[in-house]
């Protein structure tokens, strides 16, 4: 967070008031960013890492994750925000979505379409899902409108491509017609040959482009980590990844004392027994300290 802030104070709006809330780091007519495209990548950053931390999601149901999918529900007294997330195997489950992280999730889709990136019509009706991940295969309903022969027309126009608000996603792209770059067979970098696979129809980000820009960010709080001498572990922060925010998200949950099958619903586990998983930290820390103890 500290590396995040130090990068957003000369990029977000010059003015920013944190009162424990985000809301106070996104810009205003009157406080408007400094370096806009540059405030709202690292904004989008802020979100994956938001979002990882907060709700243990992963990377592909961050990329396949919709606006329809977000609800205002009164649970037990209180409003609140729910996710509903479709996870491996097409196991349904749901999330919290924290008042302040969806202000800032707003502000990501006001971001997209300043940059323009909210539409693509070059996607011609590929919609991104959790069996459809690189979005190759238009949907059904989406690519009827682009049957024509004629040419496309011009997003916005009258008649042309429209958004869909609830197709809104959760992560989308801010740079138009940038080419993303993914693992080879030998886990090197390669860039990809498909131009238009950044985004789908509706701007959602290549599950790949969000896994390079966390790591980006990661790096760069590591040579931070180096530079200032804050005696952390950073080889293993460089090896960090989306994944590793839905462990920090378990971890977390379990040192707060979350019940195990709350946390089990959470994850999107099938089982307990992998959820357990979580919970032997503590079980190893009560032998050792127990351990402690001379036997009386």
């Amino acid at each position: 967070m500290e590396t995040w802030q130090q990068k957003y104070n000369l990029a977000g709006p010059a003015s920013q008031t944190l009162g424990g809330s985000l809301e106070g780091l996104l810009p205003s007519a009157d406080n408007p960013d400094q370096s806009p495209l540059r405030a709202a990548v690292l904004r989008r950053t802020r979100l994956i890492l938001e979002l990882g931390a907060t709700t243990g999601m992963r990377l592909i149901e961050m990329a396949t994750t919709r606006n329809k999918n977000i609800k205002r529900e009164t649970v037990d007294g209180q409003s609140v925000w729910l996710i509903s997330i479709l996870g491996k195997g097409d196991k349904p489950r749901e999330a919290v979505l924290y008042d302040d992280i969806k202000l800032l999730l707003d502000q990501h889709h006001r971001d997209m379409e300043r940059a323009g990136t909210h539409l693509n019509a070059g996607a011609r009706g590929r919609l991104r899902t959790l069996n459809n991940p690189e979005a190759e295969a238009p949907s059904p309903a989406l690519a009827a409108a682009f049957q024509s022969p004629l040419p496309l027309p011009s997003v916005g126009a009258e008649g042309g491509l429209q958004l869909d608000d609830g197709l809104r996603p959760l992560v989308g792209s801010l740079h138009a017609g940038v080419k993303p770059r993914r693992l080879n067979a030998l886990g090197m970098l390669e860039r990809s040959t498909q131009e238009s696979a950044l985004s789908d129809v509706q701007g959602s980000l290549d599950p790949n482009a969000i896994y390079q820009s966390l790591k980006r960010f990661l790096t760069a709080c590591a040579d931070r980590a180096d530079q200032v001498g804050a005696g952390i572990d950073t080889e293993s922060l460089r090896r960090a990844s989306t994944h590793w925010l839905r462990h920090f998200f378990a971890n977390n949950a379990v040192e707060d004392g979350v019940e195990a099958k709350a946390l089990m619903g959470a994850l999107g586990h099938s089982s307990l027994n992998t959820t357990s998983v979580y919970l032997r930290s503590e079980r190893k820390e009560l032998v050792r300290e127990i351990g402690k103890m001379r036997r009386r």
